[in-house]
C-alpha cells in the first residue's frame, strides 16, 4: 500500500489509478493523517459485500428444504 500526501496524490491521479490495480489500495493523506484510500472498481466490489436481498440469501441457502422450526419468546 502506497501513501500519498494530498498534493502529490492531485499530480499523480492517474498514476494512483494504475497502482490501485496492480498493487492494491492507495492511502492519501492530509497533513499526515490517512483521510481516504483510492481502491480499484473490482476491490471495491469485493469489499462492499453481498446486494442480494433477504429473500434470495434465504432461497440461496445450503440450508433449503430442511425441517426447521424457530420458535419465538
Amino acid at each position: 500500500m502506497t501513501i500519498w500526501p494530498l498534493q502529490e496524490a492531485k499530480i499523480h491521479l492517474g498514476k494512483m489509478i494504475r497502482l490501485s490495480k496492480l498493487e492494491g489500495p492507495q492511502v492519501i493523506t492530509v497533513q499526515e493523517q490517512e483521510v481516504a484510500v483510492l481502491v480499484s472498481k473490482q476491490d471495491y466490489e469485493r469489499l462492499s459485500g453481498n446486494k442480494q436481498n433477504l429473500f434470495d440469501f434465504i432461497n440461496d441457502s445450503p440450508l433449503k428444504g430442511l425441517d426447521i422450526t424457530f420458535e419465538r419468546k
